[in-house]
C-alpha cells in the first residue's frame, strides 16, 4: 500500500474539485454502496451519488478530461475503471463492506486507488489499515486487497475518485 498526499498540484487539483463541486455536474443514484446485503446500513444510508467516467472499453462521461492531471502522473498502460462515488454523512461512520473491486485474472496485475476530493472523518481501510480521507491523498494497493469505505460524520459527504488499472 502507498500513501500520497498533495498528489495533485494546488492548481491542478482545486480544477478538478471546482468541476466536480459545480451545481450541474451529472450525479447518479446508485440504491446500494458494494454488492450484497450489508448489516451495518440502515436502510436510509445505503446509498451513494456516482459519475462513472470510464468503465472499460468505453469512456462513459464527457468529464473524462478532468483526470487527465491524474493519469498525467499515475501513467497507467491500461484503465479498466474510473468512479467518483459522493456518501453522504451518517450520525457515526459507518463501513460499507469489504470488497474487491475486480476478481479473477484480471486482479493479479490491477491496482486500485482511492484519490479523496474533500477532508473528513470518513476513512478507507485497506486490511487492518485504516486511510484517513484528506483532500488531494492517493491511496494506491494491489486490486485483489479486500477493503471497505466508511461514511463521515463531520462534513455533509465524502468524494473519492475510484480508479481501478494496470502499470
Amino acid at each position: 500500500m502507498k500513501i500520497i498526499d498533495n498528489f495533485l498540484s494546488t492548481n491542478d487539483f482545486q480544477m478538478l474539485k471546482k468541476n466536480v463541486f459545480e451545481t450541474y455536474f451529472p450525479w447518479y443514484l446508485s440504491m446500494g454502496v458494494v454488492d450484497g446485503e450489508n448489516p451495518n446500513f440502515e436502510p436510509k444510508y445505503n446509498y451513494q451519488m456516482y459519475h462513472t467516467f470510464y468503465d472499460q472499453p468505453l469512456t462513459v462521461s464527457r468529464e473524462f478530461e478532468y483526470l487527465h492531471p491524474i493519469f498525467n502522473i499515475l501513467k497507467p498502460s491500461v484503465l479498466i475503471r474510473a468512479k467518483l462515488n459522493l456518501t453522504p454523512n451518517a450520525p457515526k461512520n459507518i463501513e460499507y463492506g469489504y470488497h474487491c473491486d475486480l476478481t479473477g485474472k484480471l486482479a493479479e496485475n490491477a491496482t486500485t486507488a482511492v484519490f479523496y476530493l474533500n477532508t473528513n472523518n470518513g476513512y478507507t481501510k485497506v486490511g487492518d489499515n485504516i486511510v484517513e480521507t484528506v483532500e488531494n491523498r492517493i491511496v494506491c494497493f494491489p486490486a485483489n486487497t479486500p477493503h471497505t469505505g466508511a461514511t463521515c460524520t463531520d462534513e455533509q459527504f465524502r468524494v473519492a475518485l475510484n480508479l481501478n488499472y494496470i502499470d
